[in-house]
């Protein structure tokens, strides 16, 4: 199939809701071609965050943890679509490695032992 590549931060033309794709040949447009609606990102990032993030390590080897993170949930869930789990060097985030993905609704991540 076709593939014509929109380039990043291109601003959106007056009030324009849609792509649309003709075929042509030399004779002109076709009539009627095919429409999609235009959906821009905003990046909006969630601004509400879990709670009373806690681990508790059980596993018994030296320099190896494991065990449940657990969590409250924001009041407002609204928009959110899962809640990924991360470990790091600091409170900033360096050198952050992703564990995994839990689905809203859920307060929990076990993390493996041995780790």
């Amino acid at each position: 199939y076709a593939v014509c590549q929109v380039g990043m931060n291109s601003l959106l033309p007056g009030a324009a809701t849609h792509f649309l794709a003709f075929s042509v040949n030399a004779d002109g447009d076709m009539r009627t071609g095919l429409s999609f609606e235009i959906l821009d990102r905003t990046m909006d990032f969630p601004t509400v965050t879990v709670q009373g993030l806690q681990f508790t390590d059980i596993d018994l080897d030296m320099g190896e943890i494991g065990g449940p993170v657990i969590w409250y949930e924001p009041a407002n869930t609204a928009g959110l679509t899962k809640y990924s789990v991360y470990i790091a060097v600091d409170t900033a985030g360096t050198l952050r490695q992703h564990l995994g993905d839990v689905p809203v609704g859920d307060t929990d991540f076990s993390m493996k032992l041995d780790v």
